[in-house]
């Protein structure tokens, strides 16, 4: 009995996963892609570092697995502007996709190499990409 207990809760688990990005309409836009997916979107809000403020807690309060952490989060035109990198290290252990507009991928590969992301998703890169490095992530972190 136990055992089919254990297998309904398995089937009814989705992955939560944190979408961090300072663009109200693409936060918006992955939340639904996510859902499409089967995906429980967490949506942190706010500007500035009231967005990574509240995308720290929610990471922690939903105990969130996976996240989708925008390259640029206080500054779009600032291509110095790594504080998606930096907040990825503050929501562990929740692990994190970068998930960015930036063009400059040379600079985004050198980052990463010294960061705990999982890996890069250009936002020009198709949705079918996008759903395949998170569901491969999703089935190496969780149970679900």
């Amino acid at each position: 009995m136990i055992q089919e207990e254990n297998a309904g809760a398995l089937r009814n688990c989705k992955v939560r996963v944190l979408v961090v990005d300072n663009d109200p309409e693409i936060r918006e836009a992955n939340a639904a892609k996510l859902r499409y997916w089967d995906y429980e979107p967490v949506i942190a809000l706010g500007l500035g570092r009231a967005l990574l403020k509240d995308a720290v807690e929610k990471a922690r309060a939903r105990r969130c697995q996976l996240a989708m952490v925008d390259l640029h989060l206080l500054d779009d035109h600032d291509h110095a502007d790594m504080s998606g990198l930096e907040l990825i290290q503050d929501l562990l252990p929740t692990r994190s996709v970068i998930h960015s507009g930036s063009v400059h991928f040379q600079t985004i590969r050198e980052a990463l190499s010294n960061s705990p992301a999982l890996g890069f998703v250009g936002k020009s890169e198709s949705p079918a990409y996008l759903r395949e490095i998170l569901d491969r992530f999703a089935g190496e972190l969780c149970a679900c």
